[in-house]
């Protein structure tokens, strides 16, 4: 049986004021829960209450995967970027305990869901749209910032940062993202310019060391 708490404004702006069913909130869980009411933000000292009479636990899977899903477009990208790392270090410290059948609906879950922030070089906003990851939608992962730089424009990026996709890189391998990444596509090819000139200190300094290089 469900019931209606009360959940007062957050002080962080975690929720805003409403009554919630109890389906649709929880004791407790990271700081990326923005859709997803914590209830010991509001009652820290009636957990006893709110866990053993009415049921509420910890974020699980589920809640984050529900999280994901309320991605909106106007949501911040510092928001959409804490919701994958957190989902990412739930991976990392539950992954053994998770089920085949689990693992399976979080990946579809995620790869059907419009969710993923792409930036295309239409406008100045951080990003433009919000896409899945399903093969028919074509955009990639700069994962290295002179990646980012380099292919600004000319081709839709997701739309975050190099650092948090360092972050995210075993969500990425679980998903099996990784030909989407740039790094996989793209070959540098070093240059060189200018006039050559000898470093006489430089040279004089191995000249010395020559016989011992030798041996």
């Amino acid at each position: 049986m469900e019931h209606l708490v009360f959940a007062p404004r957050s002080a962080n702006g975690r929720s805003r004021s409403d009554w919630i069913n109890t389906g649709d909130c929880v004791w407790d869980g990271p700081e990326c829960l923005q859709k997803t009411p914590c209830i010991r933000d509001f009652y820290p000292d009636h957990g006893r209450f709110f866990c053993l009479t009415l049921g509420l636990g910890k974020a699980n899977w589920r809640t984050l995967m529900n999280e994901a899903q309320s991605i909106e477009a106007f949501d911040d990208i510092e928001y959409i970027s804490d919701v994958f790392i957190s989902i990412t270090e739930y991976l990392h410290g539950q992954q053994s305990k998770i089920s085949a059948d689990t693992m399976k609906d979080m990946i579809a879950t995620l790869t059907e869901s419009p969710i993923f922030p792409v930036r295309a070089g239409k406008s100045e906003a951080t990003f433009d749209y919000l896409s899945t990851a399903q093969s028919t939608d074509k955009w990639f992962i700069a994962d290295r910032e002179h990646l980012s730089q380099t292919f600004e424009g000319l081709v839709p990026l997701l739309a975050l940062k190099a650092e948090t996709i360092g972050k995210i890189a075993p969500l990425i391998a679980t998903l099996g993202w990784e030909h989407r990444l740039l790094s996989r596509h793209v070959q540098g090819v070093p240059e060189t310019g200018g006039r050559i000139q000898l470093t006489f200190e430089y040279t004089k300094s191995i000249c010395a060391k020559a016989r011992y290089i030798a041996r």
